[in-house]
């Protein structure tokens, strides 16, 4: 579908993960997909950019966007990294 879920990143170098978040929320944008899920809210993901939803909000996204056909390229797009 077009929901993507995450999990916790580690990166070696600081804030590669932040960056890799950044590049995979703008690529999933592209491509359709109306959810992110990072599974639990703290003060990190919020400076970028996430928010908490309701639980009712996020079952009727999740209804709707697991039955979308989704087939992204699965390429990094040189235009989204800027």
């Amino acid at each position: 579908g077009r929901c993507f879920f995450g999990e916790s990143m580690f990166s070696a170098t600081p804030n590669a993960s932040k960056a890799a978040f950044i590049v995979l929320a703008r690529h999933l944008a592209h491509w359709g997909f109306r959810c992110l899920d990072c599974q639990v809210s703290n003060p990190h993901l919020l400076t970028l950019g996430a928010r908490e939803v309701s639980r009712d909000w996020f079952l009727s996204i999740l209804g709707n966007m697991i039955q979308a056909e989704c087939s992204p390229p699965w390429h990094i797009l040189d235009s989204l990294l800027h």
